[in-house]
């Protein structure tokens, strides 16, 4: 019998492995590991034998209030050719290993972030998360996008065509609407957080603005500022 409880003032859960068992005929890889691996949520009490599985236990993914989770799996298929980031799969924010498995996950940086403020119970073999800030946007400036995913813009466009995507915080709507690599039409507003996944997009602000490249552009923070025109 094992019993999760708080650790550490760290809520935690348990990886659970069958030591014995065949793998043979599991109808696939994901079948296979769901059978013989499971996670446990704390604060419950499970009877497991000791002589029949393994317990592992780890802290859950813990993301900051002011912070979104980054997700690369480390298993499932392989990218497609030139394609940089992995399609989406619908898996519970990643907690659940076997369904993404089994429904076609890649392996790498995932389009889906762990939103800010949350506790999530992902396998550390099957992924590996990367916490970083909220991309801020000071009060009376802007901040241009740059898309590092997406279609190639065509010959002669400085900017990508436009797709409504939440300011860019939805990255699947980004790509499911056709959005293209390159400089985006759409500013972020000053005064805001926004939850982007960096992985799929850079955002220069006043901030970044004077070590930032557009190419052959030049872009200072100057122009990233509000104009406040006044009339007589």
């Amino acid at each position: 019998i094992y019993t999760l409880s708080l650790h550490d003032a760290l809520p935690i859960f348990a990886i659970v492995t069958r030591k014995y068992g065949s793998f043979g005929n599991p109808g696939s890889f994901a079948a296979a590991v769901g059978k013989h691996t499971e996670l446990l949520a704390d604060s419950r009490i499970y009877f497991r034998p000791r002589w029949l599985y393994r317990v592992e236990f780890d802290d859950l993914v813990s993301v900051p209030v002011d912070s979104i989770g980054i997700v690369h799996a480390l298993m499932g298929a392989f990218l497609e050719r030139n394609q940089t980031i992995a399609r989406q799969v619908p898996c519970d924010l990643f907690q659940d290993f076997a369904t993404f498995l089994n429904s076609g996950g890649q392996q790498g940086p995932q389009i889906e972030v762990l939103p800010s403020g949350g506790h999530y119970m992902l396998h550390p073999r099957f992924f590996r998360v990367e916490i970083v800030k909220q991309v801020a946007v000071p009060l009376q400036t802007v901040g241009l996008v740059v898309a590092k995913v997406g279609a190639i813009m065509a010959p002669g466009h400085t900017l990508a065509k436009h797709v409504e995507c939440d300011n860019f915080q939805d990255g699947a709507r980004f790509l499911d609407g056709g959005g293209e690599q390159g400089a985006q039409p759409a500013l972020l507003p000053g005064g805001s957080n926004y939850a982007i996944n960096t992985a799929m997009f850079d955002v220069i602000t006043v901030d970044n603005a004077a070590s930032a490249s557009l190419g052959p552009h030049d872009l200072t923070p100057a122009d990233l500022r509000l104009v406040s025109v006044e009339g007589e």
